[in-house]
Formats: C-alpha cells, structure tokens, sequence
C-alpha cells in the first residue's frame, strides 16, 4: 500500500481519470501512526467531501453523462429459463436483476392457503458480490422484508389471484449487481416474469426512481446520486397510469414532491413502452405457429 509522508503532504497531487483533474492530498485529513497518508483514504475522503458537487456539473450533466431526464441504458428478455414457469432478466444501467415464478401451486405452508384467492410470497436474493461492500444479505434482514412486503402488495392488486384459490405463486428476485433504482427493477423484472408465466394480470407494473438536488430534478438515480439525494420510487399501472406503489426514502420539501413525482411516472412510461415491446417480441414465435 503506497504511503506519502506527511511532510510533503501539501505538495503530492493525484490523477482521477473520472473527473478528469489533478487534486491535491490535502483534501483527506486521515492519517495514519505514522504520520503517512494512504492514498486509498485520500481518494476516499476526497469521493465523500466531493460527491454533492459532482452529481449535477456546471454544463448540466451527471456523473455517467446523462442529463436531467434520460435514463439508463434499459434492457430485458423473457423466458430465459425455459424449466420454470416463467422467467425474466432485467438490465438497467448496470442494475441487473433476474426472476423465476413458480406456480400457482399447492402453498408449501398449510397456514398461508387462503381459500377465495392464491398467495403471493416474494423472496429477494442480493448477491454479496452485488454491491461494492460485498456484505452478505440474509433474508431475515429488516429492509428485505420491507421490501418483499411492498412488492407482496402491490402485484396482489394487478394479479387476478381470485382464480387460483388455496393455491400459492413465488416471485424469486435475484439481484446480480445493484446500481440504483433496486427495488424498480426488481418490480419491472417481476412482471415480466409473471407474464411469461401465464398469470393473468389487470395490467402492466412499471416503476421508476426520480431526485431531487437542490431544485433541480434528476430522472433514474444510480447509486452515487442515491446516496446523496432525496429520491423516491414509483410504481404504476402501464396502461391507467394509477399509481400503484411509492416510497420516498428521505426527506423531501413538499413543495417538490408533486414535481418530483410526475418526472418518475414519466420515466415509467418510458420502461413501460419497452417492457411492452419485449412481450411481443418473445410473443413471435407462438404466434407464427398459430398461423
């Protein structure tokens, strides 16, 4: 590990190909025993002093590039898992999520069978490769709960689970690489899994994340700016635009949330249009045959 010593320390300067400028090492104030200073904490001591300024540039650009309101990069496919019921794989921006259905089936827990509808039970699985700390993330893990939970509720208002009775339907998400906007991925992976499936549905779920920096509004949040913004998620219907499902993970002054709001159905729109794409697109070779 590369150490300068702290009587040069003023006159050391370091290159971040990113931004594209020389910083001095003055910008970290974490030394060691003795008197030496990593780079590694210099440069991350430089990334938390300096990330604010960094989210929206003088020239109106972001981090990655984008402008207030483009989106990342949004691909998907349909059945790639041709044994299960239904399958999906979702890539937005270097978010990558994949899911399996299974069912409807007989539940495994006798006490979740409902006799007038199915179950719906949700399970997310987070790689530890997936984020930058590679922390292991258990099931029993609050937020994961919290999040199974949101996505529980809100497919059980699109899903015509009245026709499956006493019966139960898994969504098994699979986070392979998280960077923003988790949760929307995971719902927009989850309903083209169900639609692969055969489950009928009311209509599409399509979600999308939107922030706020200072007063200007930001459409499709990587982690960076998650991290450092007020941001929410929003979930609607693809065809009624009824907002199905929204959780605002900061604080966010209410003169901006309706504002905040609309760029995010709007950005929702956007995936919904291509999720519909991808459906007819996997939808080809069926109909072909029935010609």
């Amino acid at each position: 590990m590369p150490l300068f010593p702290s009587s040069i320390f003023d006159q050391v300067y370091f290159h971040l190909p990113e931004f594209n400028h020389l910083f001095p090492l003055h910008v970290c104030q974490q030394k060691t025993q003795r008197g030496a200073i990593t780079i590694e904490n210099c440069i991350f001591g430089f990334l938390l002093s300096m990330s604010h300024l960094e989210i929206l540039s003088l020239e109106g650009l972001r981090n990655d590039g984008r402008r207030w309101n483009e989106m990342r990069n949004f691909f998907c496919r349909v059945g790639i898992e041709p044994s299960e019921n239904g399958s999906s794989y979702v890539q937005h921006g270097n978010t990558r999520v994949m899911c399996i259905i299974n069912g409807p089936s007989e539940p495994a827990v006798k006490s979740k069978s409902r006799a007038d509808r199915a179950f719906v039970n949700v399970d997310i699985n987070i790689a530890p490769f997936s984020t930058i700390d590679r922390k292991r993330r258990f099931k029993s893990d609050r937020r994961i709960q919290l999040q199974c939970l949101a996505l529980q509720r809100t497919f059980e208002q699109v899903l015509q689970i009245e026709l499956y009775p006493k019966s139960q339907i898994s969504i098994n998400l699979h986070v392979l690489h998280d960077d923003g906007a988790v949760v929307a991925t995971c719902m927009n992976a989850a309903t083209l899994a169900l639609m692969d499936a055969g489950i009928p549905m009311t209509d599409y779920v399509c979600c999308s994340t939107a922030g706020i920096v200072d007063s200007d509004i930001l459409l499709d949040l990587n982690s960076l700016e998650e991290s450092d913004l007020s941001w929410m998620t929003v979930a609607v219907m693809g065809t009624k635009n009824k907002v199905t499902y929204l959780q605002l993970e900061t604080k966010m002054h209410l003169d901006y949330l309706d504002s905040v709001m609309n760029i995010a159905i709007a950005g929702a729109e956007q995936i919904y249009h291509m999720m519909q794409s991808a459906i007819r697109q996997s939808a080809k070779p069926y109909l072909a045959k029935l010609v």
